[in-house]
């Protein structure tokens, strides 16, 4: 009988008909690939790993031969995936990575010339209509941002809070800032990315918050040097992603927000106050440390929706009725 036996860490992906399609020592070759060649995070990388899991489950699941690749890594097999997690109301963005996991595991095949060809999958998925972007408005930001830092947590949330409305730092750069990315007195952090280190400057509010937070520790004599992660947990150790999400999720029951307050929504708010402002498309795009315009669309589709709906009731007939 066929079974579907998940080990932990992805030591071993899928065993079946009494073998094993994937097991540590490819895992080991993919995963390499993906730090060395694609340059991912560690996070990207476990995101991958699930995806690919969840697929080969499915794939055995349903009767296909794993080891015969080219049963399964075509359009017909991929798409049948894609209405299978859609049934099992996965989001859009699940099923786009998952896609996007597809096509950089074709090329790894392919690269390591497991396949002769690369196949051809075009799926596009279409985002949910109801997974519009959630803004925060300024008295919202405000409001976030006014933590009353009566403990060392406290200090650490309030520079993480405003470290990340001053440049949108995402969750695993701002994680892995250590004591010697950041100089106080020129007022710059500088963080890895996927395509090597960037420099960037502060507003004075994240130096000073910084600043807070820095004497805070040394007045509970935490221990730290250069090499110390520069936000850390109770016990002293840089804080973890799940870590980090808790600080945003705690900050939303405190102020008992109806908006999702997230890392993503918290960038996208800085994108479109900054877009309000008028401040150049080349600008924003630096700011947030993005790759290229394209990845601004989104954001001023919420901003011409947001003007045209000011526009309406500036003008709306109603105000001149008595």
């Amino acid at each position: 009988n066929r079974s579907s036996d998940l080990y932990n860490k992805g030591i071993v992906f899928v065993k079946y008909k009494g073998g094993i399609f994937m097991n540590k020592n490819d895992f080991k070759d993919f995963q390499n690939y993906l730090i060395d060649k694609k340059h991912f995070s560690s996070n990207t990388v476990n995101s991958y790993e699930r995806d690919l899991r969840k697929l080969f489950i499915y794939l055995d699941s349903n009767g296909y031969d794993c080891d015969d690749i080219r049963s399964w890594l075509t359009e017909v097999c991929i798409n049948n995936y894609m209405e299978y997690l859609r049934d099992n109301k996965y989001s859009a963005a699940t099923l786009a990575r998952t896609v996007s996991t597809v096509h950089v595991y074709s090329e790894y095949l392919f690269d390591k010339n497991i396949i002769k060809d690369k196949p051809q999958i075009d799926i596009k998925i279409t985002k949910d209509a109801e997974h519009d972007l959630v803004i925060f408005t300024r008295d919202e930001i405000a409001q976030i941002l006014d933590i009353d830092t009566l403990t060392l947590n406290d200090f650490r949330d309030k520079a993480i809070f405003e470290l990340s409305y001053s440049i949108g730092i995402k969750p695993t750069e701002c994680i892995n800032l250590e004591m010697k990315d950041v100089n106080l007195e020129i007022g710059y952090i500088k963080y890895r990315k996927q395509d090597g280190y960037r420099t960037v400057a502060l507003n004075t509010e994240s130096i000073e918050a910084i600043r807070n937070y820095l004497d805070a520790l040394k007045k509970h004599k935490v221990p730290i040097s250069e090499e110390s992660k520069l936000f850390l947990n109770h016990d002293g150790e840089g804080i973890s992603r799940q870590g980090y999400w808790k600080i945003f999720k705690k900050r939303q029951k405190e102020l008992e927000l109806t908006k999702e307050l997230n890392t993503m929504n918290f960038r996208n708010s800085l994108a479109v106050h900054l877009l309000e402002d008028n401040v150049p498309i080349q600008d924003v795009q630096e700011i947030l440390g993005l790759k290229n315009i394209h990845s601004l669309k989104s954001y001023i589709k919420s901003l011409k929706k947001t003007k045209a709906i000011k526009r309406m009731f500036s003008n709306h007939p109603r105000k001149a009725m008595k």
